[in-house]
């Protein structure tokens, strides 16, 4: 697999790449800057050097899809995005990056479904709100998600378009709700 990550530099994006590595598969790392420090820590310096840096802005479609195009990528991991406190500080931003890149996403693949075989995309586990709303022990998918922050709001978004991609276009998807 050639595996184009977002925010791949990130916490989770580092041990992905790691597993990623680890089953030989060629890794692509698509973001703002190169910033190798958090997989250094946990991978070996010959492993770091072989992924490829693609620059480029989640909410940059055509440059993601040239980025797609010109290295052959045939998987998407969308981790990109921007936490709780930047989503409070600064919701328009927030709301550019976490749901208008994951449609940037998503466009990028449905121009590239050719090529494309899955994205799967960071959810979160935001959406379900405070555990207060919740009876004790494990949550449900199928409960009531009641977020309190934008980020959870825009993770639910995110969802929902999701499945209007798969819908309207039949572009399938995996959305995984990390407890990070």
């Amino acid at each position: 697999m050639k595996v184009l990550i977002t925010g791949g530099y990130g916490f989770l994006g580092s041990w992905i790449v790691k597993d990623l590595a680890a089953g030989g598969h060629s890794i692509y790392l698509y973001d703002l800057r190169k910033d190798a420090d958090r997989l250094e820590v946990i991978l070996p310096k010959e492993v770091v050097e072989k992924t490829v840096f693609c620059e480029g802005d989640v909410v940059d479609k055509d440059r993601m899809v040239r980025a797609i195009r010109e290295n052959g990528i045939t998987h998407i991991i969308h981790l990109a995005g921007l936490q709780v406190p930047t989503c409070r500080a600064n919701p328009i931003l927030g709301a550019q990056v976490n749901v208008i890149g994951t449609i940037a996403v998503f466009e990028a693949y449905r121009e590239c479904k050719d090529q494309v075989k899955r994205v799967v995309y960071a959810s979160s586990a935001a959406v379900f709100g405070p555990q207060t709303d919740y009876p004790p022990g494990s949550i449900s998918d199928e409960v009531r998600l009641s977020p309190s922050t934008h980020y959870g709001h825009f993770k639910i978004c995110n969802e929902g378009n999701a499945k209007v991609y798969y819908l309207d276009h039949g572009l399938t998807s995996v959305g995984l709700r990390p407890w990070t």
